[in-house]
């Protein structure tokens, strides 16, 4: 069998299997471009099978409805040489041009090479991270950019840090979770817009109040501990006139005079 065009390529690839002289080869030691060659082993496993080959003239074939550049064996690309399913690959290619500053209407491999950098500060990544700078509208920037501030972000091929669908995602979730917070605010905040105070209150009175009652049950087992919870009378003349020295005396004093049955009376506070 001789290949001498595309056509006979398309043919060759519907041979069974059984009259294929190998059903895979190595993607070392071939005369043939590398990246190619990645792209053609789909499964990254080293080997080019047949199936990979297959798929591969299969797709060409479905891109092209014009095939004359691979029986030149060229690395242009006339786009018009593009099928109707090719929609994706044609866009691409315009933007590649656009980026160079070419013509449009064709396009070589070392174009579509060489465009790596220019691509990358326009933002045209092809990892659905999208940065800030790079986002068509000002309200869809500002929108990202306070993600941002909740969220860590991802940094795209071009260094920058962006959204993803990920990103997304989970601003989403928490925005929800927050708008069920704000809903159930109600059934918390008992007390309306006083409540987060009164919480704040009673959390730094927690442990004055847990103080006073385990003062109670010590004067419950001894009564005489009452006296002991006191300021000495010995130490008031010490006290009087120092303000330092009296905020310390009366923080040690008990909130209330403790007692046996453990109450504790508004009326009595200190």
């Amino acid at each position: 069998m001789q290949i001498r065009s595309f056509e006979d390529l398309q043919r060759a690839i519907d041979v069974p299997e059984a009259l294929w002289v190998a059903l895979a080869c190595p993607t070392t030691g071939l005369a043939c471009d590398p990246r190619f060659l990645k792209f053609l082993d789909t499964d990254a496993n080293g080997r080019i099978r047949v199936e990979e080959l297959r798929a591969a003239v299969r797709w060409t074939s479905a891109m092209l409805d014009d095939t004359r550049g691979c029986d030149e064996g060229s690395s242009e690309l006339e786009l018009g040489w593009l099928s109707e399913e090719a929609k994706a690959l044609k866009e691409s290619a315009a933007l590649v041009a656009e980026v160079l500053g070419l013509p449009g209407n064709k396009i070589t491999l070392e174009d579509v090479r060489r465009s790596h950098k220019e691509l990358r500060a326009r933002g045209c990544n092809g990892d659905g991270i999208v940065a800030p700078e790079h986002m068509p509208r000002e309200e869809l920037a500002a929108l990202a950019r306070k993600i941002l501030e909740i969220l860590p972000g991802v940094t795209n091929r071009g260094g920058q840090v962006g959204v993803d669908l990920g990103t997304l995602e989970a601003f989403r979730a928490g925005k929800a979770r927050g708008i069920a917070r704000m809903d159930a605010k109600a059934e918390v905040f008992v007390w309306g817009e006083e409540t987060l105070g009164r919480a704040d209150q009673l959390v730094a009175l927690a442990p004055k109040l847990d103080e006073y009652f385990l003062q109670c049950r010590l004067v419950a087992a001894q009564p005489e501990a009452g006296q002991l919870l006191r300021l000495p009378g010995e130490r008031v003349p010490g006290v009087l006139g120092n303000r330092e020295a009296l905020d310390r005396a009366t923080s040690a004093l008990p909130i209330a005079p403790p007692n046996a049955c453990g109450e504790l009376r508004w009326s009595e506070l200190l």
